[in-house]
C-alpha cells in the first residue's frame, strides 16, 4: 500500500508541474513578443585623418609645448611682478620690503591659450606692505582701509586687472 500511495502522489506531483508549465508557457504566448531594432552607426574614420589627430594630441600634451607655455605664463607674471612693485614702491618708499604676487589662471590644453595668457580678466595680483610705509603714504586718507582701496584702484586702472582680482595686505 506505501509503494501505491507513493507512486500516487508522485504522478499527481507530475501532473501538476505539467499543467504549471503548461499554463506559463501559454501566458508567455500571449503577451506577445516585441522586437527592437538597434541600428549603431559607426562613421569610419580615414587612417590619414586618424593619423593627424593622434599627432596634433601629442603635439599639444608634449613636455615641449608645456615647457613653452609655463614659460609664456611665467613671463607674463613676472612682467605684472615688476610693473606692480614699481607703482608700490612709487608710493611707498622701497626702504621697506613690499612683495608682488602674480597668478594667471590659465588652461594649458585649451585652444585659446594664448588669448587666455594675455586677457587681463585671468590675472590675480596680490601685494604685501610692511605697516611702517603704508602708514607714511595712508597719512593723507581718513582710514587705512581706504588707503588700501586706493592703492588697489590705483593698480587696477594701470595694470588693467579688475579690481575684484586684486588683494593686498598690511603687515607689521
Amino acid at each position: 500500500m506505501n509503494i501505491t500511495r507513493l507512486f500516487s502522489v508522485l504522478f499527481l506531483v507530475a501532473v501538476l508541474c505539467l499543467v504549471g508549465s503548461y499554463r506559463d508557457a501559454g501566458q508567455a504566448s500571449n503577451t506577445g513578443s516585441e522586437r527592437t531594432d538597434v541600428n549603431i552607426s559607426v562613421n569610419r574614420e580615414d587612417k590619414e585623418v586618424g593619423l593627424r589627430r593622434m599627432e596634433i594630441i601629442d603635439k599639444v600634451l608634449s613636455q615641449d609645448m608645456l615647457d613653452r607655455k609655463m614659460s609664456m605664463v611665467h613671463e607674463i607674471e613676472n612682467d605684472y611682478n615688476a610693473k606692480a612693485k614699481e607703482i608700490i614702491n612709487s608710493i611707498i618708499p622701497p626702504v621697506f620690503v613690499n612683495k608682488v604676487f602674480t597668478h594667471i589662471d590659465v588652461n594649458f590644453f585649451s585652444p585659446e591659450f594664448e588669448a587666455e595668457v594675455n586677457a587681463n580678466q585671468k590675472v590675480y595680483l596680490s601685494f604685501v606692505v610692511k605697516k611702517d610705509g603704508f602708514d607714511r603714504w595712508a597719512k593723507r586718507y581718513p582710514s587705512s582701509q581706504e588707503a588700501l582701496d586706493s592703492m588697489k584702484r590705483l593698480l587696477s586702472d594701470t595694470l588693467r586687472i579688475p579690481a575684484g582680482n586684486i588683494s593686498g595686505v598690511v603687515i607689521d
